[in-house]
Parts: structure tokens; C-alpha cells; sequence
């Protein structure tokens, strides 16, 4: 018969083990719930530096708007905006044409038709060059005067057997080639330049950097055809 003593421990393991549990249990819903709070941390502090970049943005699209207004609100609407650099929110990026008023920007300089005296595109290209090989082949040599001294001494000590583990243990040596055709190819890295002439005898030449955008370059120097066939007139 089981004992009162012997109760007494089953019940107490029992009571043991299922407080093991619990703790385990209550360790984990603790361990879940901070992940839970530095997950919500972590999404509000990138929800908020989201929201800063966002007004920040906004801040900065608001001054620009105005500065532009009151640097061209005299030139009439703008007839052209052709983006030559990557921040669309500095005016120096910029290349605009007012046609009423007879003024093209470039760099942020105001420049009157009439004193565009002609231009020249300069591409500072690279020519990037990458070669492949189709295919490989592998060869493996052993050294036979290694193998016969291995044989020799592993005969010595250990009779034929040991001649045969001296034998294999040669050194060996694997050699890769290439065997397919080398293929290469070749593109071309453009960088476009517009050099544009000014009558202005202290400053007589802007340069747009356009990089490799063919098609602004082409837009640019028709809008500057336009202008140089005007001043002809």
C-alpha cells in the first residue's frame, strides 16, 4: 500500500512540477510581451522619423516654391524646365527657358537670348571591357618519385601493405586551365558636357553636366538651335 508519506511526495512533485510550468509558462508570456513592446517601439520610432523626412520634404518644397516665384515671378510662365542634376529642389539643377520673356537660366544665371552666342557637347566617355571563359579543365598529377620513396619506406616498415598505404598516401597536384573560347564585351560609360558660349567677356562659358542622359542632351541643344536661330534674324 502506498504510504501517507508517499502521497504527501507525489502531491508535492505534482505541485512542483505544474509551478515549473507555470513559471515557464509566465517567463515566456513576460519574454513575448517585451518583444511585443520593443516591436511597437522600433515601428513608432520609424513611423516618426518617417513623418520628420516627410515635413522636412515638404519644408523644403515650400521654400523652393517661393524662391522661385520671387526670383522668376517677373519672367512670365515658364516655357521649359528640363532637370540636369539629381536634386530637383536646388534652382542650379535646372535649365529653364521663359520664352515672353526672352530669358534662358542656366545654373541659376539669368541669361538673355540675345547673348547666347553658340555651344559644344563634349562626351568624356569610358569604354568598360568584361571577359568570361566558357569552360575549364582540371588535371591531377602525382609525383612518382614521391610515390616510390613513399612505397619503398612503407615496404620497409610494414611489408606489402605498407608499401601499398605508402604509395597512395603521393603527393598529387591539380592543375585548372581554361579550354572554352574567352568571350569579351565591351559598352560604353557616357558622360555628356554642354559647354554653352555667353557674350560676357568675364564669364563666357556655362557647363551643364548632363552624365549619360542622351535624350536632355539632345532636348538642350535643340532648345539652343531655336535660340542661336532667333538671334539670327
Amino acid at each position: 500500500m502506498i504510504t501517507l508519506i508517499e502521497i504527501l511526495i507525489i502531491i508535492v512533485a505534482i505541485l512542483f512540477v505544474g509551478l515549473l510550468f507555470y513559471d515557464f509558462y509566465e517567463t515566456g508570456k513576460l519574454q513575448k510581451a517585451k518583444e511585443e513592446e520593443e516591436l511597437k517601439k522600433r515601428e513608432e520610432e520609424k513611423l516618426a522619423k518617417q513623418r520628420e523626412q516627410e515635413e522636412l520634404q515638404k519644408r523644403r518644397e515650400e521654400e523652393f516654391i517661393a524662391v522661385f516665384n520671387k526670383r522668376f515671378g517677373s519672367f512670365g510662365s515658364k516655357t521649359i524646365d528640363i532637370l540636369v542634376g539629381k536634386d530637383e529642389l536646388d534652382l542650379c539643377n535646372h535649365f529653364l527657358v521663359f520664352e515672353e520673356s526672352s530669358i534662358v537660366v542656366i545654373n541659376n544665371d539669368d541669361i538673355p537670348f540675345s547673348k547666347v552666342l553658340g555651344y559644344n557637347v563634349q562626351d568624356n566617355s569610358e569604354t568598360i571591357a568584361t571577359s568570361s571563359v566558357a569552360s575549364y579543365t582540371s588535371t591531377t598529377s602525382t609525383s612518382t618519385g614521391s610515390m616510390l620513396g613513399r612505397a619503398v619506406v612503407g615496404g620497409v616498415l610494414l611489408g606489402g601493405v605498407g608499401a601499398l598505404a605508402g604509395a597512395t598516401t603521393a603527393k598529387q597536384q591539380t592543375t585548372t586551365t581554361p579550354t572554352g573560347k574567352t568571350t569579351t564585351t565591351t559598352r560604353t560609360k557616357h558622360n555628356y558636357i554642354i559647354f554653352i558660349n555667353i557674350d560676357d567677356l568675364g564669364n563666357h562659358t556655362r557647363k551643364l553636366n548632363i552624365g549619360d542622359n542622351i535624350e536632355k542632351v539632345n532636348n538642350i541643344t535643340n532648345i539652343l538651335n531655336i535660340i542661336l536661330q532667333r538671334n539670327s534674324k
